[in-house]
């Protein structure tokens, strides 16, 4: 039982300070604060498309498509898994 503990310990923190160190060495590295900067302010208009209108409609109806086709894969999935119940119902 004692083991057991240990290894839920290790396995809790482990990530944590391997995410730590790789702050550390991502926050050393050249050009790191103007990664920061551009992440909190941007660029400003250069970065903003000519119409934002367009822009979002067209990510929009890109979501739209990835749903659809991720539900159509889903339920293909659960009618083929489980056509031999219907099958054995009738």
């Amino acid at each position: 039982m004692l083991v057991v503990g240990k290894v839920v310990y290790f396995t809790a923190l482990f990530p944590y300070l391997i995410l730590f160190i790789l702050m550390i060495r991502g926050a050393l590295m050249d050009g790191s604060l103007e990664g920061v900067k551009y992440y909190i302010r941007g660029y400003g208009d250069k970065d903003r498309p000519d119409d934002l209108m367009a822009f979002y409609a067209e990510k929009l109806g890109n979501v739209a498509v990835s749903m659809t086709l991720g539900e159509r894969e889903t339920y293909r999935g659960m009618l083929t898994d489980n056509m031999h119940l219907l099958i054995e119902t009738y």
